[in-house]
């Protein structure tokens, strides 16, 4: 079946360019970054995650710290003969501000993680007088023993800061891309596609990150174009683990297949609390109505009756678990009766604060999910999807 694109361009005015203003203070960045959106995506188990960029930062410089720790001697993560105490990690029922709060805590900021040899004192070198030539010796130069070494001391402070400064080049480089393109496509897609950079990209400290783009399965159409509208980073990896899972108590009332976000099938899972901040944001922006189902520009979402309700006894998992994002063409397209008109009331959405909602277009998880052009990806085909864009030069 053949498949056909279309395709328009606008020209976007300088006036539309945000400006970008630089806040040095650490409290600051922290705040700056539990406002950016981000997507981890795991590309084995296909299935992603939408978290802010506080608890983000903290997985990225946790990982970094942990990595170093196995790889290199001399490491002073939780080593209490230089640290008052051990790494207060963030608790698992912390709330969506746990990231920010073991981020901002003082004992975290001062933890020693590294110490490494920088330079000697400047050495200050006796001269003494000949009293018969009254001509000067060569001055003495102290022993090995006595000279006075610099050591530089690296924190857990400083490993944010440097990592944030990162994340801030790419958010800035996405926006300042998608603000100041003369000329804007708007294309029928084929596939669903995912751009972001490696997740151990920023780990690893590599000078150039390279920009790739992911297709993935047919239920990653569902939400693809949050991600773009929004600005948020997505980070590609593997062997993510379960981000989000039920709590304890709600886990024996839900079918085993939905504990967690099931693999292979490229759902989306995101915090009910971050998709209201979404919907907040872009109300605060004056992008979407406030009483309407549009929850960011040209995203609509009606959540549905049994969103969150549990399973039965011998439940066969009937009700509509996954939610699906509808995305509209621009509204200028509206004159000529081509944007899509969604009904609704976002505000009737009163999903708990620690719940989160599955994005996808299917809820039948027995079947294997094809990708847009109709059939399944093998592993060395799916390897064969991800294309590389752009470097991106960190400092």
């Amino acid at each position: 079946m053949p498949i056909f694109g279309a395709s328009a361009s606008m020209v976007r005015g300088i006036k539309d360019k945000p400006d970008f203003i630089q806040q040095p203070r650490y409290t600051k960045q922290i705040e700056n970054a539990r406002d950016i959106p981000i997507v981890i995506y795991d590309t084995e188990a296909q299935r992603g995650f939408w978290v802010d960029g506080a608890s983000a930062l903290l997985h990225l410089v946790v990982t970094q710290i942990i990595r170093d720790s196995l790889k290199h001697k001399g490491s002073l993560y939780n080593d209490l003969k230089f640290n008052d105490s051990k790494f207060k990690h963030p608790a698992i029922n912390g709330g969506s501000e746990a990231a920010v709060d073991t981020l901002r805590e003082e004992s975290n900021m001062k933890h020693i993680i590294h110490r490494e040899f920088s330079s000697y004192d400047t050495e200050k070198l006796a001269v003494h007088s000949d009293d018969v030539t009254n001509e000067s010796r060569e001055p003495e130069a102290p022993s090995s023993n006595e000279r006075k070494e610099i050591y530089e001391l690296v924190s857990f402070k400083d490993m944010v800061c440097h990592t944030w400064s990162i994340l801030e080049q790419i958010r800035d480089r996405q926006i300042d891309v998608a603000t100041t393109h003369s000329l804007k496509s708007i294309q029928i897609p084929r596939g669903a596609e995912l751009e972001g950079y490696e997740f151990m990209g920023i780990v690893e400290h590599e000078h150039l990150l390279t920009r790739r783009v992911v297709r993935f399965a047919l239920n990653g159409g569902a939400w693809e174009s949050l991600p773009r509208t929004m600005h948020a980073i997505t980070l590609f990896g593997r062997c993510f683990g379960n981000i989000y899972k039920p709590a304890q108590n709600i886990e024996r009332h839900i079918c085993a297949d939905w504990r967690t976000v099931p693999r292979g099938h490229g759902f989306l899972a995101i915090p009910n609390i971050l998709v209201q901040e979404i919907k907040r944001r872009s109300c605060k922006n004056g992008e979407v109505e406030e009483y309407s189902s549009e929850i960011a520009r040209g995203i609509w979402w009606t959540p549905s009756g049994n969103v969150f309700d549990t399973c039965g006894p011998s439940c066969q998992h009937i009700c509509n678990r996954v939610q699906e994002f509808i995305s509209s063409v621009p509204r200028w397209l509206s004159r000529f009766g081509l944007a899509r008109k969604q009904s609704g009331d976002f505000a009737t959405f009163g999903g708990d604060d620690d719940g989160a909602i599955l994005v996808g277009k299917s809820s039948n998880v027995k079947v294997k999910v094809q990708t847009s052009g109709s059939r399944e990806l093998s592993e060395e085909q799916r390897n064969e999807t991800v294309s590389s864009h752009p470097s991106l030069a960190v400092d």
